[in-house]
């Protein structure tokens, strides 16, 4: 979300000043320290910034660089918001996990609020993605009917955000 990209933007502006950038549906913009400001630059400017120049090092962005953007350079990639479709982790993923990458690992870390429906979910999922490309190494059979089941249970009525791990199991039960 914008609100969440322009917090961690404004907090890590105050060690990194232009070495960090956003990237949204609104463009891009660049930090000037001689004002104090955000200044909105295109897409182009920033990703060039961030690709070839060096000039940004720390990119902030919404899911609107989760299409279109490849930025095999990244060593490391932190979400915050997860959405409820796992295939847009993926596609997030797969912008910088991507032929030709310079970071061998990619690092990902997924930021979740402990004890609630949502952690409990990714970790199940999770667990069930590794049985799988274990096994056949695909994973659109996984998470094509998910997102639909994710915002079931964790729109449940039966089911709070803070539910012991028996209620949420007996609720993921129903939708396997």
């Amino acid at each position: 979300y914008k609100d969440t990209m322009n917090a961690i933007r404004d907090e890590l502006v105050g060690d990194f000043e232009t070495q960090v950038a956003s990237y949204s549906s609104n463009g891009g913009e660049m930090y000037d320290p001689s004002t104090g400001e955000w200044n909105v630059v295109s897409k182009e400017r920033v990703k060039r910034s961030f690709r070839e120049d060096g000039e940004v090092q720390i990119l902030v962005a919404t899911d609107s660089a989760s299409e279109g953007l490849n930025l095999q350079e990244c060593g490391a990639l932190i979400n915050f918001d997860l959405p409820w479709n796992p295939m847009k982790v993926e596609q997030r993923i797969g912008r910088i996990d991507r032929i030709g990458q310079e970071h061998d690992p990619v690092k990902v870390i997924n930021y979740f609020y402990e004890d609630t429906v949502e952690t409990k979910i990714y970790d199940r999922l999770g667990d069930r993605i590794n049985d799988f490309e274990e096994i056949v190494g695909n994973l659109q059979p996984i998470l094509s009917g998910v997102e639909g089941s994710i915002q079931q249970i964790t729109l449940d009525e039966g089911v709070s955000r803070q539910s012991s791990s028996t209620d949420i199991d007996q609720a993921l039960n129903e939708f396997e």
